[in-house]
C-alpha cells in the first residue's frame, strides 16, 4: 500500500517537471522571437547577414526533383515539381558564448522567412512569369552557429532543347537555371552542393526516362547562374508499335500494286488508297513533332519519300494499263521487243515457259514411246491460249498424249504457224509490271535502310 503511494507521487512529479520544462521552452522561444528576431535593431531583412557588406553571402544549393508531369515536344517545354534546399551562414544569428546558456535548449529554431534576410532566388529560364521563389508560409531553420537552411517547393515550366532527327528515339535535354533577382555575384554567390540532381524523391515518368543529370555554376555579367541539366530518353515502345511498324508494313504493300492483274479494275484504286494513307499519316506524325525544329525527323522524311514513291507508282501503273490495253494492230517497236525477249530469256528461259510451234510438235518421233521434240523429250505438253488469232502450245505441269495434240490442231481453223518468240503488247505490259515491281521493292527497302536503320542503331 505504501509503495503505491510512492509510485503515484513519482508520476505526479515527472508530469509536473515535463509541464514546467515545456512551459519554460515556450517562454524562452517567445522571448527569443520578441527580443532577437522581431527586434528591428538586431535584424533587418533588407540587409545581407554579413558583418562586412563587401563580402558575398555564399549560398549552397541542393535541388531535388520530385516529378516530371509533362515533357511537351510540340512546345519544347518541361513541367516539373521539385524541392530546393538552400544553406548559408547568417552572422547575425550566431549566438555569443556568453548567451548560449540562455538559448541552450534551441538546437534549431524555425522562423518565418519574412523575419530575416533571404536570397531572392528565381527560375531564370521559366516559361511563365519569373517570380521570386517562396512565400510567407515557408520557414527557415537556424542553429546556434547561425547556419540557416531554407526549404522551398518549386513547381514551374522550363524550356528544353529537342533534336527530333531520331524521333521517336530522340534524347532531349532540359535545363533548370536558378539565379538571384537583384544581387550580383559579389553580393550573393550560388554554389551546388552536389554534382547532380538528387533523385531520391523522383517519381518515374511512363514516357520519359532520366539518363543523367549534371550541375554547373556560371557567372555572366557579374551574376551567378546555377544550371541543372537533365538528359532524357524516350520510352519508344508505344511509338514503335503504333507509328513505325505500320509505316514499314504499308510501304512494302506499295510494291504489290504491280502483282494485281491488269484486267482488275481495283488495281489503280489500290495504288491511290496507299497514296492517301501515306498523306494522312504524314499529317498525323507532324502533329507530334515540334513546329520550330532545326532538323526534320527521319520518320517524317521517310513518309514524305513514300508519298513520292506512291505518286510514282500510280504513274507507272497507268502506263502499264495503257500498254496492256493497246491495240494489237500497233506493232511493238523493235527496241522494246528486243529488250523484252532478252529479259524474258534471262529471267525465265526454261522449256516450261517456251512457246512451241505446231511444226515442232509434228516432228515427234513416231516410233518412240515418249514423244520427242527436235530430238529431246519434253516434260509436259499442253494446248496454250488464243492470242493474235493464233493457237499456241505451251509446256505445262501435266502430260498430254500425242494423238490428243493432233486433234487440237484444227480448233476453230486457226493458222498453225506462229513464231515461238513473238512479243505483243500484253507481254510488254507483263514485263513492265515485273520491272516496276522489282524497282519499287528495291526503292522501298533502300528508303527503309536509309531512314529507319539509323533510328534502331541510335536506340541500341
Amino acid at each position: 500500500m505504501k509503495s503505491s503511494y510512492v509510485f503515484t507521487a513519482f508520476i505526479v512529479i515527472i508530469k509536473f517537471s515535463l509541464f514546467k520544462t515545456q512551459t519554460e521552452y515556450h517562454d524562452k522561444f517567445r522571448t527569443y522571437l520578441s527580443d532577437v528576431i522581431e527586434d528591428a535593431t538586431v535584424h533587418d531583412a533588407r540587409i545581407r547577414p554579413v558583418t562586412d557588406q563587401a563580402n558575398a553571402v555564399e549560398i549552397s544549393v541542393e535541388f531535388q526533383i520530385i516529378s516530371i508531369s509533362k515533357l511537351d515536344t510540340f512546345s519544347g517545354s518541361m513541367d516539373f515539381a521539385g524541392r530546393l534546399i538552400m544553406k548559408w551562414t547568417s552572422e547575425e544569428e550566431i549566438v555569443r558564448p556568453d548567451e548560449q546558456r540562455n538559448w541552450l535548449d534551441f538546437d534549431a529554431r524555425l522562423v518565418e522567412q519574412d523575419s530575416i534576410w533571404t536570397p531572392d532566388i528565381t527560375v531564370y529560364n521559366s516559361m511563365g512569369v519569373r517570380n521570386r521563389l517562396g512565400d510567407s508560409s515557408f520557414r527557415i531553420q537556424i542553429d546556434m552557429d547561425g547556419r540557416c537552411e531554407w526549404l522551398l517547393g518549386v513547381v514551374d515550366s522550363t524550356s528544353c532543347t529537342f533534336d527530333v532527327t531520331l524521333f521517336p528515339f530522340d534524347k532531349p535535354i532540359c535545363n533548370i537555371v536558378f539565379t538571384t533577382w537583384k544581387y550580383n555575384a559579389d553580393e550573393v554567390l550560388l554554389s551546388a552542393l552536389n554534382d547532380s540532381i538528387d533523385m531520391s524523391l523522383y517519381n518515374e515518368n511512363s514516357e520519359w526516362t532520366i539518363e543523367n543529370t549534371t550541375s554547373n555554376l556560371t557567372i555572366q555579367n557579374d551574376v551567378s547562374y546555377l544550371n541543372y541539366t537533365i538528359y532524357f530518353k524516350r520510352e519508344a515502345g508505344f511509338v514503335l508499335v503504333n507509328m513505325i511498324l505500320p509505316v514499314i508494313v504499308v510501304s512494302l504493300l506499295n510494291a504489290l500494286v504491280f502483282l494485281v492483274p491488269s484486267e482488275s479494275g481495283e488495281r489503280l484504286t489500290y495504288a491511290v488508297l496507299l497514296f492517301l494513307w501515306f498523306a494522312v499519316y504524314l499529317d498525323i506524325i507532324s502533329t507530334n513533332l515540334p513546329i520550330s525544329s532545326d532538323n526534320m525527323s527521319n520518320l517524317s522524311l521517310f513518309v514524305i519519300s513514300m508519298v513520292g514513291l506512291s505518286i510514282l507508282t500510280i504513274f507507272l501503273d497507268v502506263i502499264s494499263v495503257m500498254l496492256y490495253n493497246r491495240d494489237d494492230k500497233n506493232q511493238v517497236p523493235w527496241c522494246i521487243e528486243g529488250f523484252v525477249r532478252c529479259l524474258r530469256c534471262r529471267c525465265g528461259g526454261s522449256n516450261r515457259n517456251r512457246i512451241i510451234p505446231f511444226e515442232d510438235v509434228e516432228s515427234f518421233d513416231q516410233n518412240s514411246e515418249t514423244p520427242m521434240l527436235n530430238g529431246k523429250a519434253p516434260t509436259t505438253v499442253a494446248l496454250g491460249t488464243k492470242s493474235n488469232n493464233k493457237v499456241e502450245l505451251r509446256l505445262r505441269d501435266f502430260e498430254m498424249p500425242r494423238d490428243d495434240l493432233k486433234r487440237k490442231e484444227n480448233i476453230e481453223n486457226e493458222p498453225r504457224k506462229r513464231k515461238s518468240d513473238e512479243v505483243d503488247w500484253k507481254v510488254v505490259s507483263v514485263t513492265f509490271d515485273y520491272i516496276c515491281f522489282v524497282f519499287t521493292l528495291l526503292c522501298t527497302l533502300g528508303l527503309c535502310g536509309y531512314f529507319l536503320v539509323p533510328l534502331v542503331t541510335a536506340n541500341s
